[in-house]
């Protein structure tokens, strides 16, 4: 018999991309909630970083504003981090490098960046470190207004930013507000039968509101800026163009419509999305950049919905039930060569004129031996008893437990559908385990009569 290797341990790797098929599944189960619900109730802020950059020691209007950015870290919950460069303390490169990307820097000097997950090298915006850009910063009447729309159930909420041109703007809000309207009455949200295994919660109705906003407002000159840095073109090229950006969830801005690029269509799939079923859970798998908003969301938003799935306990057992496999595949092949070894020496013996050994009584050869396959699950059928001497016998031993697996996914009482989706998977994995091995094994057997053949 060949030397059989012991069942190997599942990879960190291999590990990681069944839990991240595992979420799949349970995502198309238990994510039919609408994006815009969900982001909303579920998806935390990313934080941006604000870099102060001085030479020495600041001065008390320079504390205070420093102190006020501070405060506005904490109030924001993980939207902001605050970090204070003392460039006469000898900073490290990386500092060195961001302050020498400053164009007309006059210290103290202020730079938000984006949330580094979104990897998006230019500042939101620069500026002195005073105290009026702190709040501006943190702060702005616009960015509040649509903090609130949102924490009301808003669906969606619209920013034109104004390209100046007033017949654009007029026309690109006449065409929003129209299309709006008309969406609000015609998009249907994902019918949720459940969420978590519990009755789903009412769904808020289908609202979008709309702001106009200046490119030359005073007070949201640090939102002007955030808005048109979050692509690398939108300060540029379309700087004679009416932008709109719609902005769901706890302020992400999902992507801009641009000049002719606002029309009937875009405005459409950016509705439907934000009032579609979540597909992904995971916030990162879905677009849109965070605004800065010195909000707790947490606090301010109450959970509809909360996740009641069971753990995701089947990977175990996969591993238990693949290493039982083996441990009968090496059964069955011990009785096969028992089995076969008295008929091969007396075929050996008869060539040579030699007495040979006997076959084993016919007693020895139907002694049953432990069914074929993975064992049953726990809570399932019974294992099919097969006395497995043939390939044939394994064949049909495989089919019929292939049906005591798909019995046993069918039959489960688990509500919420991960238990099932892992033990799914695992019964299948082991499946094809005990197939290639079985193939292994009909080869080898194949290998061995032709060398009997040939010695013979």
């Amino acid at each position: 018999m060949p030397q059989r290797r012991s069942l190997p341990a599942l990879s960190p790797v291999a590990t990681m991309a069944i839990v991240l098929a595992l979420s799949c599944v349970a995502s198309s189960r238990a994510c039919d909630i609408p994006v815009f619900q969900y982001a909303l109730e579920n998806w935390t802020s990313d934080a941006y970083e604000v870099i102060v950059f001085h030479r020495g020691a600041l001065s008390a209007p320079q504390r205070e504003a420093l102190g006020l950015l501070r405060e506005g870290a904490e109030a924001a919950q993980g939207n902001l981090r605050v970090r204070a460069v003392d460039l006469a303390a000898g900073p490290d490169e990386a500092m060195l490098r961001r302050f020498a990307e400053q164009s007309g820097a006059k210290l103290p000097w202020m730079a938000a960046y984006y949330p580094p997950v979104k990897r998006i090298a230019q500042p939101a915006w620069t500026g002195p470190l005073t105290s009026a850009n702190a709040r501006g910063l943190l702060d702005s009447p616009l960015r509040r207004q649509i903090a609130t729309d949102l924490m009301q159930r808003t669906t969606a909420s619209w920013v034109l930013l104004e390209s100046g041109d007033r017949g654009k703007d007029n026309a690109a809000a006449a065409l929003l507000e129209r299309e709006l309207a008309r969406l609000e009455k015609t998009l249907k949200l994902p019918v949720v039968a459940t969420w978590g295994g519990a009755p789903p919660p009412e769904p808020p109705p289908i609202k979008f509101t709309i702001h106009r906003l200046s490119r030359e407002a005073a007070a949201e000159q640090m939102l002007v800026s955030m808005l048109l840095h979050t692509e690398d073109d939108l300060a540029t090229k379309f700087a004679r163009e009416p932008l709109v950006f719609p902005i769901y969830g706890r302020g992400l801005v999902l992507y801009a419509l641009a000049g002719p690029g606002i029309n009937e269509r875009t405005i459409t799939q950016a509705a439907e999305f934000v009032t579609g079923p979540c597909s992904c859970e995971v916030k990162d798998s879905n677009p849109g950049t965070d605004m800065l908003i010195a909000l707790d969301w947490d606090t301010q938003v109450a959970q509809t919905a909360v996740e009641n799935l069971p753990p995701p306990a089947g990977m175990a057992g996969f591993q238990d039930r693949a290493a039982e496999a083996e441990r009968r595949l090496a059964e069955a092949d011990a009785i096969r060569e028992r089995e076969a070894s008295g008929p091969s020496q007396a075929r050996r013996a008869a060539a040579s004129g030699g007495a040979g050994t006997a076959p084993a009584p016919s007693s020895a050869r139907t002694s049953a031996p432990e069914p074929f396959g993975p064992p049953a699950p726990e809570g399932s059928a019974a294992a099919v008893p097969q006395t497995l001497t043939e390939p044939a016998d394994r064949e049909r031993a495989l089919d019929q437990q292939a049906q005591v697996m798909a019995a046993t996914v069918d039959d489960t009482d688990d509500p919420g559908g991960l238990a099932q989706a892992v033990g799914a998977i695992a019964l299948i994995a082991a499946l094809v385990t005990t197939a290639l091995a079985l193939l292994r094994r009909r080869r080898q057997a194949a290998g061995d009569e032709e060398h009997e053949r040939v010695a013979t």
